[in-house]
This record gives C-alpha cells, structure tokens and sequence, in this order.
C-alpha cells in the first residue's frame, strides 16, 4: 500500500490545488486527506475481514496453491473493483478548465 499511496499522493494534490479556488484551498486538501485515510483504512479493513472470511476457501484461479487461495481471491477481487473504478473514471472530461 506505501508505494501506491506515494505514487498517487502528489499528482492528486496538486489537481485538488489546480481545481479548488485559492481561497478554500487548505479546506479543499484537508477534506481530501481525511477521505483519502479514511479510504486508506477501510480498504484494508476490508482486505482483511474478506482474507478472514474465505478459512478453507478454493482459489477462484487454477494456479494458485491451496494455502494461498485466501489471498489470492481477495487480490482478485480488489482488481475487480479497480477496473470497475477506472471504467467511469476513463469517461470524465480530460480539460479541467
């Protein structure tokens, strides 16, 4: 999760400084870090309870060794929703201004 939030956390801070008007700028940042850890958090949170769930579950992948289906299906299911992110996200205007 560290290189990732490292990688994303520039760029989305200065869209969210080239976007919001100079004068709400810090409330613009702030409202965007607190959704950003709070995101942080039950993401992993979900990751979790979803690895804690799936005792003596079949990987959904033909490859994948029995004592890392967990893991594997719950990766699995994380790109799922990436993709399904990226989908509405690719639709968006790409001229801000």
């Amino acid at each position: 999760f560290g290189v990732g939030y490292a990688c994303a956390q520039s760029p989305l801070i200065s869209t969210i400084n080239r976007i919001v008007p100079r004068e709400i700028t810090g409330a613009g940042v702030g409202l965007f870090m607190t959704l950003f850890f709070a995101g942080g958090a039950a993401g992993v949170a979900a990751a979790v309870t979803s690895i804690e769930l799936q005792q003596g579950a079949a990987a959904l992948l033909p490859f994948v060794p029995a004592e890392a289906a967990r893991f594997s299906n719950t990766f699995l299911a994380a790109a799922a929703l990436i993709a399904l992110g990226i989908l509405p996200a690719s639709r968006l205007p790409a001229d801000l201004d």
